[in-house]
């Protein structure tokens, strides 16, 4: 079995910072406002913060808070291996090390993603709480810790990351189909490629 979760716990700040805004919005009616406005679409996204991922010869569980839903492999109408990391060298975030190689898992059939979007974007609009859907990369070598005098030392952080080799022995274990590695990518998908 593999265990996967978002591994960056950035979903605790934004969980204190829409309580903070809840409570004053309960005494000030502009923070009601601006609760509508931020608040909600930081309640949507939240969520996304606390997913697991566990993976097994069977299927996938996905957990989000106290939600739990079990998918059997065939479920999923797209299993694609995609670079992510395509999205950084098309933006302006510098050098920071965010998005690499890894499979998007869809419950739906994606027929093209868009390969200038990062994932969590891309399934905020399409599956905002992150209930039908997830993604796994995996991380270069240089993005993995390193255990130092003074603690562990990590460079750059990568959402939901894998290892390759532990995860392609599991592919070949469990017989799963994906895209782009053991069966042919959509040709809607070879096109948008092309076109970048």
């Amino acid at each position: 079995m593999l265990k996967v979760k978002e591994g960056i716990g950035c979903g605790i700040p934004y969980s204190i910072i829409v309580l903070i805004m809840l409570i004053m919005a309960f005494f000030d009616f502009e923070m009601r406002i601006i609760m509508c406005v931020v608040g909600i679409p930081l309640l949507l996204y939240i969520p996304s913060f606390f997913k697991e991922i566990q993976m097994s010869r069977d299927g996938c569980l996905i957990k989000v808070f106290f939600w739990k839903r079990f998918y059997r492999w065939d479920a999923f109408e797209t299993v694609r291996l995609l670079d992510f990391g395509q999205y950084i060298k098309g933006g302006n975030h510098g050098n920071a090390p965010y998005f690499s190689e890894g499979i998007l898992f869809c419950t739906r059939r994606i027929p093209k993603y868009p390969v200038k979007v990062d994932p969590p974007t891309y399934f905020l609009l399409r599956d905002p709480l992150g209930l039908r859907s997830f993604y796994i990369q995996f991380p270069p070598e240089s993005a993995y810790t390193t255990k130092m005098a003074f603690g562990v030392l990590e460079y750059g952080f990568y959402p939901y990351r894998v290892d390759r080799a532990e995860f392609m022995s599991k592919v070949e274990e469990w017989g799963l189909k994906i895209e782009g590695l053991n069966v042919p990518m959509p040709p809607e998908q070879l096109a948008a490629k092309k076109r970048k």
